[in-house]
């Protein structure tokens, strides 16, 4: 399969037109008419999502493979409509089995739109990404110099029952095509995410989530992987929320590079989680 780089650009640019036509239809005289807002302050505009977490292999503590680490999400965005909102995205991590500083991941700033289709039960959300290498590995090894992309989200809602399809594109820009270690670079991804909740009750939920990723290298050699995780939530209030869970990934064919390696648990990769989350 040919890496996506015509598909990224055609949706790039549709998206870009898209958000622009959509601005400018929400600034409009008949938009305003059709659809009025009430007043809003810069705070009641302003929201941030943080998530800490501390996550674990299923290794002995004995073990020299045993691996904690803590980590720490921050999600600030801004509402620049109803619909219409910008944001930042960056993790910051420390394993607690190393000597490692902490680092920080790469940083993404996205412009979203969200709008529902029916009744509150359908809605999409579309948007463009930029990300600025701010990982010291990215920086360092990879040398990458800036990233793109983009994504579209149908999520719905039914009875007790929620969730989301997600399909995302990006295209990275490296000074090289081949990282200081002598490993190829990741040129393009393509990933498919598919997320399912079951709102137990008004506070308890479960939620289960898959990811498929498909990556190509500048020499068009293709890599698959998987990410499965599954969550028990507890709401304990309207901002903050408890959770702990599982996690598992890796490639998604066997050594052999045929068969396939798709598996829910994994002694050796699985990851077991707890954190708190809070939304504003």
């Amino acid at each position: 399969m040919k890496k996506p780089s015509l598909v990224i650009l055609t949706m790039f640019c549709g998206l870009n037109c898209g958000l622009s036509l959509m601005a400018q239809a929400a600034d409009s005289p008949s938009a305003t008419l059709s659809m009025p807002a009430a007043p809003q302050t810069f705070g009641s505009r302003f929201h941030i999502s943080a998530s800490l977490a501390e996550n674990s292999n299923l290794y002995k503590p004995e073990s020299v493979d045993r691996h904690v680490i803590t980590e720490l999400t921050l999600i600030p965005s801004f509402s620049l409509s109803a619909q219409n909102t910008i944001s930042i995205k960056s993790i910051i991590d420390h394993d607690e089995t190393s000597v490692r500083n902490s680092e920080i991941s790469d940083t993404s700033i996205g412009l979203n739109r969200t709008v529902p289709l029916i009744d509150g039960r359908l809605s999409h959300n579309y948007g463009i990404k930029a990300v600025v290498p701010t990982n010291h590995d990215s920086i360092a090894v990879d040398r990458l110099k800036a990233a793109a992309g983009i994504h579209y989200k149908l999520a719905w809602t039914w009875k007790m029952f929620e969730g989301f399809y997600d399909l995302s594109l990006r295209r990275n820009f490296h000074e090289f095509k081949v990282n200081a270690k002598g490993n190829p670079n990741i040129q393009s991804q393509l990933a498919h995410t598919v997320d399912t909740t079951v709102n137990l009750s008004s506070r308890w939920s479960i939620e289960l989530s898959g990811i498929f990723k498909q990556a190509w290298t500048y020499s068009d050699f293709q890599h698959d992987s998987f990410i499965f995780e599954s969550d028990l939530n507890f709401q304990m209030t309207k901002a903050w929320t408890l959770n702990v869970g599982m996690n598992t990934e890796g490639s998604a064919l066997k050594a052999s590079g045929s068969g396939s390696n798709l598996k829910a648990f994994d002694e050796n990769t699985s990851v077991i989680f707890a954190g708190v989350t809070f939304v504003n």
